[in-house]
């Protein structure tokens, strides 16, 4: 992408703000964790001044997406009182604030192991864990190919599939057209 994804610009300010923009405006979630990887000091500096607590992730580069759910994990209050994590994904810019309030609203009411939002029969992002978990999440060893797909389909006896009114949750930025397609999306919606 020539830039990394938390940084790209969208529409005047990058990816991430935007993800972050939804979460808090969500007002579903009591803190949110920031995953720095790549870049970590530049992509610190595009959150300076928001309510986050980052967490930096040194083996970002060979533990892939597993690696980095783990740090964030590591990085909750350790006195407990959590349920629930979502994950969310910094490439997915244009999910909606009412998205992350009906999936922590849908993930309340039954209090699943996992919930996974659906859209058009297919699964997307971001997806809610139930802290009963997090030690198991944990364990898993991303060197021996550990995924936590591994973990949610373990445990597809106790997982909602939500489905939601949400295009978004499929469309994440992985190349220049993926890109471009955001821009279309976000435009139209502003129109």
């Amino acid at each position: 992408m020539g830039t990394p994804k938390p940084l790209l610009q969208l529409n005047g300010k990058p990816l991430i703000a935007h993800v972050l923009d939804a979460l808090v405006q969500s007002q579903a979630l009591a803190s949110i964790i920031v995953v720095t990887g790549h870049e970590r000091e530049q992509v610190s500096a595009a959150v300076v001044g928001r309510d986050v607590v980052l967490a930096h992730n040194p083996a970002y580069a060979e533990g892939e997406m597993l690696s980095s759910i783990q740090t964030g994990l590591r990085a909750l209050p350790p006195s407990g009182g959590v349920d629930a994590v979502m994950i969310a994904l910094c490439d997915q810019p244009l999910v909606r604030s009412q998205t992350i309030t009906q999936l922590v609203t849908g993930w309340s009411r039954a209090r699943p192991r996992v919930l996974l939002p659906g859209y058009n029969g297919r699964h997307g992002h971001p997806i809610i864990l139930s802290a009963a978990g997090i030690e198991e999440i944990q364990s898993l060893d991303g060197t021996r190919g550990a995924t936590l797909k591994d973990y949610t389909s373990r445990y597809s006896n106790d997982r909602i599939d939500f489905d939601v009114d949400d295009p978004a949750i499929l469309h994440d930025i992985d190349t220049p057209e993926d890109f471009q397609k955001a821009i279309e999306l976000l435009h139209q919606s502003n129109s």
